[in-house]
């Protein structure tokens, strides 16, 4: 039974770093990209987040939103209306 444990054990974290390993490939992104292209949010939608962010951010804050794929964050930012120097960059195309 150890043995089988482990066996899986092994194979459940190759399988996780495996798909982690993905992550880090411009390719994997694109073809996501390519086949699910309407906007998705890693953590929250803007709605949910706003409470937060607004602790933080001042109105005319310098927005950088790193690996922003198909987010709408930055758009919803920038209509929020104290927001216009809003950079969204992604290494996908």
């Amino acid at each position: 039974i150890f043995f089988r444990f482990c066996e899986l054990h092994i194979n459940g974290c190759l399988r996780f770093w495996y798909a982690m390993a993905q992550y880090a490939d411009i390719a994997y992104w694109d073809r996501r990209y390519e086949r699910m292209p309407q906007p998705f949010e890693w953590y929250q939608g803007y709605k949910d987040l706003k409470e937060t962010l607004m602790k933080f951010m001042r109105p005319n804050s310098r927005i950088l939103i790193e690996g922003c794929g198909t987010s709408t964050l930055g758009e919803e930012l920038y209509d929020e209306g104290s927001f216009s120097d809003i950079t969204c960059v992604d290494l996908s195309k």
